[in-house]
């Protein structure tokens, strides 16, 4: 049976001056870290097709973050590809080289990657200068196009973004979400071959479903957030493990395949 491994490492939050949340040395161990376990985890699992960052690979957006978390991925021996989060600025991660080569030169940092038959969709929701998502109309029409010529080929696809599409309880979290969420997940829900939607920002896992596909909110390398559904919740670190997810996608009878993920925490 075919399968095509991608690797989800999201919000590393790499820095060059302590925060109170997470401090530069934290970060710049957990990138290492989660770099020697994904190694392990490609020896375990017969190979990973690809690494895909969901975004905040930095935490201020600066010159100097972008240049050390350069010299700390540089480690990683296996494809790599990221898309920014509400941390990163554009152009700080294409004067380091790293947007995708297959992205614009200008706007937002969107592509679409082919791993075997799985068409996979990076898409840039960064409203800059905010801490929210917005996907809006252009990307919207964009993603769906791509999405529909994917399903007349058969093919089944898995969507990428930063900021997650569905409220997740987490009123702190929710008010810097999609903010046009409604309208994208209900483009994605209409597509037949989506068989995964995989996002970062949240810090922890969340698992829900996006019309018949599975979604989820990856957890996050740089500190994990506590839940909290009270009202006046403000966020707050705990002592659980970082970890990466590793998605699956199977050549199972059907059309499109399925999908499994895997969180692995180290």
């Amino acid at each position: 049976m075919r399968t095509i491994k991608l690797l989800q490492i999201t919000d590393t939050h790499i820095k060059t001056r302590d925060t109170a949340f997470l401090p530069a040395a934290t970060a710049a161990d957990g990138l290492r870290r989660a770099i020697e376990h994904i190694h392990l985890l490609a020896e375990r699992v017969d190979g990973i097709d690809a690494v895909i960052h969901t975004g905040d690979l930095v935490d201020h957006g600066d010159a100097d973050e972008y240049e050390r978390f350069n010299e700390l991925i540089a480690a990683l021996k296996l494809p790599f590809y990221a898309l920014p989060g509400n941390h990163d600025r554009r152009e700080g991660m294409r004067a380091a080289g790293l947007a995708p080569e297959a992205a614009p030169e200008e706007g937002p940092i969107r592509c679409g990657l082919d791993f075997g038959p799985v068409r996979a969709l990076l898409l840039d929701d960064v409203v800059p200068g905010a801490s929210h998502g917005e996907m809006g109309a252009a990307q919207i029409d964009w993603a769906a196009a791509e999405l529909d010529a994917a399903a007349q080929a058969g093919r089944p696809a898995i969507v990428f973004t930063h900021h997650p599409p569905f409220p997740s309880g987490v009123g702190y979290m929710d008010a810097i979400r999609m903010r046009d969420g409604e309208t994208f997940a209900a483009m994605l829900a209409a597509q037949p071959n989506l068989t995964l939607f995989a996002c970062g920002h949240h810090h922890r896992a969340i698992i829900t479903r996006i019309g018949a596909a599975p979604a989820m909110a990856a957890p996050a390398v740089g500190g994990v957030l506590a839940v909290d559904f009270r009202p006046d919740a403000a966020p707050i670190g705990t002592e659980e493990q970082s970890a990466v997810t590793l998605h699956v996608w199977r050549e199972e009878p059907g059309p499109f395949g399925t999908v499994s993920s895997y969180v692995s925490a180290f």
